[in-house]
Parts: C-alpha cells; sequence; structure tokens
C-alpha cells in the first residue's frame, strides 16, 4: 500500500512537473504572440499610413490633371481670339495704307 502510495505521488509529481512545463511552455508562446503581434503592427500602420498618403496625393493628382486640362482649353481659345485679333489688325492696316494710298493720289491730283 505504501509503495502505491509512493507511486501515485511519484505520478502526481510527474504529471504537476508536465502541467508546469506546459504552462511555462504556453506562457512563453503567448509572449513570442504579443511580440511578433507588436512586430506586424508597426508595418501594418506604416503600410496603412501610406496607402492613405498615396490616396490623398492620387485625388491631388486628379484634381491638377482637372485644371491642367481647363487651362490648356483655355489657353486654345486664347491663342485663336489672339490670331483672329492679329488677322484683323493686318486687314485694318492694310485697309488704312490703301485709304492713305489713295487719299494721296487725289491730293496729287489735286495739286
Amino acid at each position: 500500500m505504501e509503495d502505491d502510495l509512493s507511486r501515485v505521488r511519484a505520478e502526481l509529481t510527474d504529471r504537476e512537473a508536465r502541467s508546469q512545463d506546459r504552462d511555462d511552455q504556453l506562457d512563453r508562446l503567448h509572449a513570442i504572440n504579443r511580440d511578433l503581434t507588436a512586430e506586424l503592427v508597426t508595418p501594418t500602420q506604416v503600410r496603412l499610413n501610406a496607402t492613405e498618403k498615396l490616396d490623398i496625393m492620387q485625388a491631388s493628382l486628379k484634381v491638377a490633371e482637372m485644371e491642367l486640362a481647363t487651362i490648356k482649353v483655355r489657353v486654345k481659345e486664347l491663342e485663336q481670339r489672339a490670331s483672329k485679333d492679329q488677322q484683323l489688325l493686318l486687314s485694318n492696316e492694310d485697309q488704312f495704307r490703301d485709304q492713305l494710298m489713295e487719299r494721296n493720289m487725289l491730293l496729287l491730283m489735286i495739286y
């Protein structure tokens, strides 16, 4: 009976030791998990921040491209208007020159 009691105590001690080893191992795994989670948070946050900045920059780029397209249309309109004004000015100068020559010819005829 004493032998049985000793054997049961030894088994109990062995089981307690194994249980303690498992608890220690579980604690180590939890610590590793916490460390890895902490390490993962930083790159994830950096990636999220970079993605957010990229989205903002892409939106700004789209706005700038739309403004550029509007400005290009306006420049083209102004260039066409300037070209028409230049042609009108040249036509008016030619007409003025012709009228001046005609006036001078008439004045020469009178004298």
